[in-house]
């Protein structure tokens, strides 16, 4: 028999293939408002804006194992609260809910970034559909192929980066992030994962997918 929560593990599975190498910066892209991404949800621990997350279902939030793991175990869900229909890390104007249970995939490979894959239970219901602010996130089905297709990145992450170069040696002695913890969006190229590691010199594996700006 299977169980809702498996369902929703091959849900989160097929949801990985509109998932590139793992990343925490959008750089350029424009800010978003509220209510534009009505899936997208923020992710604390101890008060602090820690990862994102999209709704899949009215009590279910998929996210990434590296999210809820480390030193390869999963934190205790307790620790996790989730943030709804915000996009200002500086002035959360939505509401939040806790969450009552944690999974991470099994097959969770953190150095190849494989099966990246994480599920957050939340402790009520969320009010989806209709005019609700909150709404599930639209997966994929299994087996497409979105190469040649437009997809839309979303995050709080770094929003810059300044580089420097050892002109001698040619490699990076310094880098800078920053961030102004504000919800920005970005739009990328998808590519088949043959052009992208022709283009890019480096593997890609089945079940990623490589998009550019």
């Amino acid at each position: 028999m299977i169980t809702k929560l498996s369902k929703l593990r091959a849900l989160a599975e097929w949801a990985l293939k509109l998932v590139s190498a793992r990343t925490v910066r959008i750089i350029g892209g424009d800010y978003s408002v509220k209510g534009q991404f009505p899936y997208l949800v923020l992710i604390q621990t101890s008060g602090q804006h820690h990862c994102g997350g999209s709704i899949v279902a009215d009590q279910y939030i998929l996210t990434a194992a590296h999210c809820l793991i480390n030193d390869n175990n999963i934190a205790p869900y307790k620790a996790y609260r989730v943030v709804f229909d915000s996009v200002d890390l500086n002035n959360y104007e939505g509401f939040e809910v806790d969450a009552v249970a944690a999974y991470a995939f099994s097959k969770y490979d953190p150095k190849k970034t494989l099966n990246d894959i994480a599920i957050l239970k939340l402790k009520q219901r969320l009010p989806l559909g209709g005019n609700s602010v909150l709404q599930k996130i639209r997966l994929p089905r299994s087996g497409d192929s979105y190469a040649g297709r437009t997809a839309v990145i979303s995050g709080c992450g770094y929003t810059s980066i300044e580089v420097e170069f050892d002109p001698t040696t040619r490699r990076k002695v310094e880098g800078r992030d920053s961030s102004d913890n504000k919800l920005k969006y970005a739009y990328v190229d998808l590519m088949s994962n043959s052009d992208c590691m022709e283009k890019n010199n480096y593997l890609i594996y089945p079940g990623q997918i490589c998009g550019q700006v």
